[in-house]
C-alpha cells in the first residue's frame, strides 16, 4: 500500500466520500446516522456499522478523549483501505484514546488488512499495547501517531507460516515504552520516520 505525498512529506489519505465516513464526537449520540452534523459519541457504535469488504473512514474529533479499545477486525480494499482517523481544527490536540484504569487490552487491535490508522495519540497507564496486530495481517499504514505509557508501543504478531506483512509506520513516536516488539533501539522520545515489515524475518528502517 503506498501512498502518496504532500510537500511536507506527510501521506496523502484516502478519500472517502460522506456514504462512506462516520464521524464520532464526545457532543454526538449513538443514535445518530454518524454523519459530520450529526456524529456518533462512541467509537464502538462507529465500528458496528463498518462494512466488510467496503471500505469506510472512522474520524475522531480534535480535542476529544476516549477510554475504548478499538478492534479493526473489518477488512478494507487495495484500493480504499479502512481509515482510522481525525477530524475538526487542527490547531487542537489530536484525538486520544486512553488506557481504561485496571484494563490492559491493545487499545488499538488489527485484525484484517487494508487498515490506516492516522493522527491519534495512544495514552496508556503502564498497561499493554498501545497498537497490536495479529498473525497474518497485512498492508497497514500507521503514521503521525503517539504511544506513550504503555508496557509496549507497538506489537506485530507473526507466525513462519503466517507472517505479518507491508506493515509502514512513519512519524510515529513512541515515549519511553520498557519494551517493544519487534526491538528497536534507543526508543526514548524516538521519530520512527518509516518502520516497514516486510516477511517475519526481514525487516528495514529509513
Amino acid at each position: 500500500m503506498t501512498l502518496p505525498r504532500d510537500s511536507q512529506g506527510w501521506s496523502i489519505m484516502p478519500k472517502h466520500g460522506p456514504e462512506l465516513t462516520i464521524y464520532v464526537s464526545m457532543d454526538g449520540d449513538d443514535i445518530n446516522s454518524g454523519s459530520h452534523i450529526r456524529p456518533k459519541r462512541t467509537i464502538a457504535a462507529a465500528l458496528s456499522v463498518v462494512r466488510g469488504g467496503n471500505a469506510d473512514a472512522i474520524l475522531l474529533r480534535r480535542g476529544d478523549t476516549w477510554h475504548e479499545g478499538v478492534v479493526l477486525d473489518r477488512a478494507g480494499t487495495p484500493d480504499l483501505p479502512v481509515l482510522f482517523g481525525a477530524y475538526g481544527d487542527e490547531s487542537l490536540p489530536r484525538p486520544i484514546l486512553h488506557e481504561i484504569p485496571d484494563d490492559a487490552r491493545t487499545r488499538i487491535a488489527i485484525l484484517a488488512p487494508y487498515q490506516i490508522i492516522a493522527d491519534i495519540d495512544l495514552v496508556g497507564a503502564g498497561g499493554d499495547n498501545a497498537l497490536g496486530m495479529s498473525a497474518g495481517v497485512h498492508h497497514v499504514h500507521v503514521e503521525g501517531c503517539r504511544m506513550a505509557n504503555w508496557g509496549m508501543g507497538w506489537r506485530i504478531n507473526g507466525e513462519v507460516a503466517n507472517p505479518c506483512h507491508h506493515v509502514t509506520m512513519r512519524r510515529c513516536v513512541v515515549v519511553d515504552p520498557p519494551v517493544v516488539d519487534p526491538p528497536v533501539t534507543d526508543l526514548d522520545q524516538h521519530l520512527i520516520d518509516t518502520f516497514r515489515l516486510w516477511h517475519a524475518a526481514e525487516h528495514a528502517t529509513d
